[in-house]
């Protein structure tokens, strides 16, 4: 018996779990949506963080528009230590583990309306960028040290 019930929309590859993906979920008192990228190995993040110590700009304009918006929130696990400090900003994305953006509502509302598509749809949008930076960082070189 399966309480919980998800999809996910990624791209096809060999190394599923090692790019972000679009979700949604539904579980008998609440239903989610959103964007994570949960399995990624430590050099991906390490990518991440070389890139917030080398060009801070494009992540910060993603987080202050994270910050700007009431729907979705930044989650993932953050490691025990913190790896550094680029500032209150930057600091919540550049010490987790995984990341996710997400979306969590309770079973009223629009989740038996025909509207709930619609705002799935408009979350996805509002999350592509997101998911664009954190695809990109495959492109990046391994940082030293690696």
């Amino acid at each position: 018996y399966k309480d919980h019930l998800w999809f996910s929309l990624r791209r096809r590859n060999e190394n599923e779990g090692a790019e972000p993906s679009f979700y949604f979920e539904i579980a008998p008192e609440y239903y989610s949506y959103g964007m994570g990228a949960w399995d990624l190995p430590p050099v991906t993040m390490a990518k991440l963080r070389a890139r917030i110590d080398r060009d801070p700009k494009p992540l910060e304009k993603l987080a202050r528009r994270m910050e700007r918006q009431g729907e979705f929130a930044l989650e993932g696990r953050q490691y025990k230590r913190p790896k550094g400090d680029p500032g209150s900003l930057l600091s919540p994305w550049y010490n987790r583990k995984s990341i996710a953006i997400s979306r969590d509502e309770n079973c009223g509302g629009l989740l038996f309306q025909p509207e709930l598509a619609e705002q799935v749809i408009q979350g996805f949008r509002f999350l592509k960028p997101y998911y664009e930076y954190l695809f990109s960082l495959a492109g990046d070189p391994t940082p030293e040290g690696m």
